[in-house]
């Protein structure tokens, strides 16, 4: 994998991110992935950290990443 492409993945998944969304520390992840990583019935002892930096974050900090859901699509455009 390249680093460009490497840089595009989920940290949960390692897939490409699907609808990315970000926390507050800056981390991106796809958002069916980050919302099961939050929900406390799934993840009970650490759905309040970001699973990338621990920076405690809740799910009202999800914000959706335009800008890197552009970028994922003309890569994906691109790459074919």
């Amino acid at each position: 994998m390249d680093g460009l492409e490497g840089s595009l993945n989920c940290p949960i998944c390692g897939d490409l991110f699907a609808n990315p969304f970000s926390l507050r520390c800056g981390h991106s992840f796809c958002s069916l992935c980050i919302r099961k990583h939050m929900d406390k019935t799934l993840n009970f002892t650490t759905s309040g950290i970001c699973p990338v930096c621990r920076e405690s974050c809740q799910s009202d900090h999800l914000r959706p990443s335009h800008t890197l859901a552009v970028v994922i699509e003309n890569y994906t455009s691109v790459r074919g």
